[in-house]
């Protein structure tokens, strides 16, 4: 049995008292524990990546509807503006229509009353005619 000095002893004792727990440990388990921890670390890592991803995936879906969402609103205000434009041609085109059928009318009006201006005078010289005749 080996004897040490007392001072050796107190050294030891404070020596024992400074080593953590792991120091404790075995090699072979600190290596093991070290390897689990490396795996645990790695498998927290891949669920943050997966945690990222899928939150940058409802963040890109969230702006794809949104942006679906802005096209279908521009595309009902392009064809609510082609519907008022074509309501717009379609009322000036009766309005023509109108004018032209009222201008038709117009004409055909002053055209008959032309020919009964015509026939009036023609009748009325008819008759100065015969009276004259009759005078002779």
């Amino acid at each position: 049995l080996i004897r040490h000095s007392p001072d050796q002893t107190l050294l030891n004792q404070e020596n024992h008292l400074k080593k953590k727990p792991v120091d404790c440990v075995p090699r072979t388990l600190r290596y093991l524990f070290s390897t689990k921890e490396a795996e645990l670390q790695k498998v927290q890592q891949d669920r943050d990546i997966e945690t990222e991803k899928h939150r940058v995936s409802e963040q890109l879906d969230e702006r794809s509807k949104i942006i679906a969402q802005r096209r279908a609103e521009a595309a009902a205000t392009v064809m609510a503006e082609k519907e008022e434009a074509e309501r717009v041609a379609r009322e000036a085109a009766e309005r023509l229509r109108g004018e032209f059928e009222a201008k038709s009318r117009i004409e055909d009006a002053l055209e008959q009353q032309k020919i009964e201006e015509e026939e009036a005078a023609r009748a009325k010289k008819e008759a100065a005619d015969k009276k004259k005749r009759a005078k002779k």
